[in-house]
């Protein structure tokens, strides 16, 4: 009884080190990229920068200025070693931006207009090796 508490004291940790979370998690490809946005003083705990060894307790507030954008997550479940991308995104939960009627509107129109100059772009500039062969095929060579 007592060896199968202790293994689930190792599974699931009281706190983890912050790198070590930042990295399972997948919010950073590598954990000295974690460490590094760590004391550029891009990632908060609880509205404060923390560095890499501060330790993460399930229910902190985690707020990470990437260059393109702030995202904001609730740590909901602690793991120190690797697991797979779906338990990944089970850790964490994400606070998402509410987004206004307008703005929805324009997203829609700009994935729109976007994926219209995608399919304009076919027949302009250096061919693709498919068309430079077709036009070979064409001139008989």
């Amino acid at each position: 009884m007592e060896q199968n508490q202790d293994r689930k004291k190792k599974d699931f940790p009281e706190k983890v080190r912050l790198d070590k979370w930042l990295k399972v998690t997948r919010l950073f490809k590598t954990r000295s990229k974690a460490v590094e946005f760590c004391f550029a003083r891009h990632v908060k705990v609880n509205g404060r920068a923390a560095k890499p060894s501060h330790m993460v307790r399930v229910g902190d507030t985690l707020s990470i200025q990437y260059p393109s954008r702030n995202r904001t997550f609730d740590v909901v479940a602690l793991a120190e070693k690797p697991v797979s991308a779906a338990d990944a995104r089970e850790l964490y939960l994400e606070h998402l931006p509410k987004v206004s009627e307008e703005s929805a509107e324009m997203i829609k129109v700009y994935l729109k207009l976007d994926s219209q100059r995608r399919r304009e772009r076919k027949g302009k500039g250096r061919p693709t090796k498919r068309e430079r062969r077709d036009l070979e095929k064409m001139k008989g060579k």
